[in-house]
């Protein structure tokens, strides 16, 4: 099968959850339902006979089917944390960013994270995204949350200047309008 014939699977509906790890739940809890107001939907584990765990297993809901999920594991070691974003070895994992809906419901949750003593940068402009960056207080996690400034799913951003050859493939299948000013020149055609 070429790249210009892989099918598009319709199925996706965002993430179902990011597994996580936190040497704490009930400060886990405390941070993802009052600093980032997010709703607690399932708690797991930790002795239930209906579920497989000997240890908690909690789910955070970002949207609609898409969570955050911790499992407690006491006493683990999780290593240094890192700014997301910048290499680091031993590293397969890097950084969860969550959707927000609007520019402003960005700057109110930086506000939020200010006012709960929460180091977070400065809203950052990715041309089609704009991000906040901050850590997890209590896993020390790499997480961000962005909202997206430009509709990517109607108007694709192809903004490296040299993409990897599938990438090549994927941009020149891509049914796009080819005079929009997001193309890179040799696909933009005359």
């Amino acid at each position: 099968m070429t790249d210009t014939a892989r099918p598009r699977f319709a199925g996706w509906r965002g993430v179902n959850h990011l597994a996580m790890v936190t040497p704490d739940m009930e400060a886990t809890t405390r941070f993802f339902t009052h600093v980032l107001g997010m709703d607690l939907l399932a708690t797991l584990g930790n002795g239930d006979p209906r579920e497989p765990y000997p240890y908690r297993h909690y789910f955070f809901g970002i949207a609609e089917g898409n969570t955050i999920a911790f499992f407690e594991w006491p006493d683990v070691q999780q290593g240094p944390t890192k700014p997301a974003g910048l290499p680091a070895d031993g590293v397969r994992f890097d950084h969860l960013s969550f959707n927000v809906a609007s520019v402003e419901d960005l700057s109110a949750l930086r506000q939020r994270l200010i006012d709960a003593d929460v180091s977070v940068s400065d809203v950052v402009d990715h041309t089609v995204i704009h991000s906040i960056y901050f850590d997890d207080p209590v896993t020390g996690a790499s997480l961000e949350a962005s909202v997206w400034v430009q509709d990517i799913d109607a108007v694709p951003y192809w903004g490296d200047p040299d993409p990897v050859p599938a990438a090549r493939a994927a941009m020149a299948a891509r049914p796009v309008d080819a005079k929009k000013p997001n193309l890179p020149p040799e696909l933009a055609g005359p």
